[in-house]
């Protein structure tokens, strides 16, 4: 993480930047995607979508 601008933006949100390897996170997206539709539909609800 170079992006100087991001960074400062991070840290006066106090927000922590952990940068990841890519395999954990796009398993992550794969489980997410492939949730049955009542657990999607339950979602939409809940964020009012």
């Amino acid at each position: 993480m170079t992006d100087r601008e991001f960074l400062a933006e991070a840290k006066t949100r106090n927000l922590e930047i952990k940068p990841t390897a890519s395999d954990p996170l796009e398993r992550l997206a794969k489980d997410i995607i492939v949730q049955p539709p009542e657990v999607i539909e339950r979602m939409k609800k809940l964020l009012g979508k």
